[in-house]
């Protein structure tokens, strides 16, 4: 199993959060619409986004969450985004944990870099160190059709601090 979940859609509302006495100035809430429906998502200083780019309305983006954190049951469902990653038409990311053979936790993609992959830490600096069994979001374009499906990321971002990303 994934140690996280994915949706992905185009943002529909951006709004404040509200924390009691008013407004929660570190924190926004995300309205946006996916392939399963409308769904929700709040992000706050702690929420990594992809090359820190701000969010605006329409557009596409994935957000990740732990699979095991708990979700109210309203509609639409409202979840804490670890992760985000604004894509351009055409691109996927995937944010889990690699093996030896960076094979993602359950199975279902193996990465192929190549030289031209930008492998980096969350703050853009670059990666030197070894990827087996690190958290890592992989940005990639196209991914062959076996099991596990193979793809050649254009960026692999690693998460030194796993705790960095909750």
């Amino acid at each position: 199993m994934s140690l996280f979940l994915s949706f992905s859609g185009a943002v529909t509302a951006i709004s404040p959060v509200s924390a009691g006495s008013g407004p929660s100035p570190c924190q926004a809430a995300y309205s946006m619409f996916t392939s399963s429906g409308p769904a929700e998502f709040r992000a706050d200083s702690g929420t990594y986004v992809l090359d820190a780019v701000p969010l605006s309305l329409g557009d596409r983006i994935t957000v990740f969450t732990p699979a095991n954190a708990p979700v109210p049951l309203i509609y639409p469902p409202r979840y804490y985004a670890s992760a985000i990653a604004k894509l351009p038409e055409g691109t996927q990311a995937l944010l889990d944990r690699f093996d030896s053979t960076l094979t993602s936790s359950d199975g279902s993609l193996r990465l192929n870099l190549s030289p031209e992959t930008r492998i980096i830490m969350p703050n853009g600096l670059v990666y030197f160190g070894n990827l087996s069994g690190r958290l890592m979001m992989a940005v990639y374009t196209a991914s062959t059709r076996s099991v596990p499906a193979v793809a050649t990321p254009e960026t692999l971002v690693v998460f030194c601090d796993d705790s960095a990303i909750d």
